[in-house]
C-alpha cells in the first residue's frame, strides 16, 4: 500500500499564495514600526513565513500569474459589490427594516 502524494502544481500555486500574503505583510510593517508590540509580533510571523518560502522557491512567472487571478476574481466580484452597496443604501445605510407588528387581536 503506498501513500498519496501531495499534488506538486498545487503545492508550488499555495506557496506562491503565501509569498504574496508575506510581500503584503512585508509592506505593512512600516506602518506599524518593527520596535511596536503588534510590528515585533509582525516581523515574527514573517520570518516564520520566510522560512516556509525562502527566496527562489517560487517563480516570477507564477507570481504573476497569482496576480493576474486575483485581478480578474475582483473585477468579477466589483459589479456584485456595487449592486450590494447600493442596496444597503436603499435600505437606510445597511439596516435591514424594521419587522411589522403582529397584527391586533380583535
Amino acid at each position: 500500500m503506498s501513500l498519496p502524494t501531495p499534488n506538486r502544481g498545487l503545492q508550488v500555486a499555495s506557496l506562491s499564495k503565501v509569498k504574496s500574503a508575506m510581500d503584503l505583510l512585508i509592506a505593512a510593517l512600516p506602518g506599524l514600526g518593527p520596535e511596536t508590540e503588534p510590528g515585533k509580533k509582525l516581523l515574527k510571523c514573517i520570518e516564520d513565513l520566510g522560512k516556509m518560502v525562502p527566496p527562489g522557491t517560487t517563480s516570477q512567472g507564477i507570481e504573476n500569474s497569482m496576480a493576474q487571478q486575483l485581478a480578474l476574481q475582483q473585477r468579477q466580484q466589483a459589479p456584485m459589490d456595487g449592486l450590494m452597496r447600493q442596496m444597503q443604501q436603499q435600505q437606510g445605510g445597511g439596516a435591514a427594516p424594521p419587522p411589522a407588528p403582529p397584527p391586533a387581536a380583535e
